[in-house]
Order: C-alpha cells, then structure tokens, then sequence
C-alpha cells in the first residue's frame, strides 16, 4: 500500500493528507485540539483521538477526504508524518 501524500498548507505548522476512503460523511467537518477534544460517539473520534496522542501534534482537522494536522511549533515533521501514517492506516484511511 502507498503511502500517504502530505501536502502543504498556508500554515507551516500544518500538513493536509488525502484519504482513500471518506473520513466522515460529505457533509461533515471536525476540528479538534487537546483543549477541545472529541467527544464520545463524535463522528470521526476514533480517528481524531489516535491522531491527538500523536506526540507534537497539536491538533487536527478532519474532512470528508482529508485530514489536516497542526503541529506544535518546531517540532519535526517526519516522526509526526510516520505516525499519522500509521494511524491512518489502522483506520483503513490510507
């Protein structure tokens, strides 16, 4: 399986990843961060959560084909990619 693209964003801080599959209905956006987590029985919280444990990850924002990650500022973007792609991958996004 390929991995996932990253593509930059307006934000140095942030990446945008197509999915292969929809994350949430086409409709739906989510936007997370620590101080507003997801919510039990949120759509796209399963997937939203595995991303926040991501380390330096300081939030994300989930699309019906894309999911977005913001990172804490300075940190390195290749061990936070690995691990976003793995979580991905344990979703069946990627």
């Amino acid at each position: 399986m390929p991995k996932p693209t990253f593509e930059a964003t307006p934000n140095p801080d942030a990446l945008k990843c197509d999915v292969v599959v929809p994350a949430l209905p086409s409709d739906a956006i989510r936007s997370y961060d620590h101080a507003r987590p997801p919510a039990a029985g949120d759509e796209g919280d399963p997937i939203a959560a595995a991303l926040l444990e991501v380390p330096h990850v300081a939030g994300v924002f989930i699309g019906p084909a894309f999911v977005t990650i913001r990172r804490e500022p300075g940190a390195a973007w290749p061990a936070i990619k690995s691990a976003v792609t793995k979580v991905l991958r344990d979703h069946d996004l990627a």
